[in-house]
């Protein structure tokens, strides 16, 4: 009984979606300002080499215990998925994604 409606929940820090330009971006979308949203491309890049190859930084790029993968994807994607569903109200029909994953710590430094 208890797994039918569990009381779990998930949350993460997306603060940018609070910040005026999402709030603008999203008034915009959801009145209609910018017509029927079709298709969605956003890209977001950051220079984080530093942080998810450097040997002083295993714990932003090695996985540990139980936890799946780490690096760009699984700490910065999150900020423009909640961005970009946030603004268009929109819910993904399909998904697509590949990595590239760092030689030295195996962290995925490279997402599309």
């Amino acid at each position: 009984a208890a797994a039918a409606s569990p009381q779990l929940a998930l949350l993460v820090n997306n603060t940018a979606n609070w910040q005026p330009g999402f709030l603008e971006a999203r008034k915009a979308v959801r009145q209609g300002v910018l017509g029927e949203v079709r298709s969605v491309s956003c890209v977001f890049a950051a220079p984080l080499g530093w942080l998810f190859e450097g040997a002083d930084h295993v714990r932003w790029s090695r996985s540990e215990g139980s936890m799946r993968g780490n690096g760009f994807g699984w700490g910065q994607l999150s900020h423009t998925f909640a961005w970009v569903f946030g603004v268009t109200g929109l819910t993904p029909a399909t998904v697509f994604a590949a990595a590239v994953h760092s030689e030295s710590t195996g962290a995925d430094i490279h997402d599309a």
